[in-house]
């Protein structure tokens, strides 16, 4: 059984902030679900092909970590 995990922002729920939240798309034998992360970013400190938050600061730092433990959790 494999697990598939895809992390990437839902620009169809973006707040009046301009924030986006991340959602993990999981895919396993063909079924797919999305799960909110709780974490919201704006669209132009994300990067898509890393799957990360693009940025050097201990906050993003944080998040990120945030992001893979919520990945390893599933």
């Amino acid at each position: 059984m494999r697990i598939t995990v895809n992390l990437r922002l839902k620009n169809s729920k973006t707040r009046k902030d301009r924030k986006c939240p991340v959602y993990a798309r999981c895919t396993m034998e063909g079924n797919r679900i999305e799960l909110s992360t709780g974490i919201f970013i704006s669209d132009e400190n994300w990067d898509p092909d890393s799957q990360m938050i693009r940025g050097r600061t201990e906050k993003i730092r944080i998040l990120n970590s945030s992001l893979d433990k919520f990945v390893s959790k599933i």
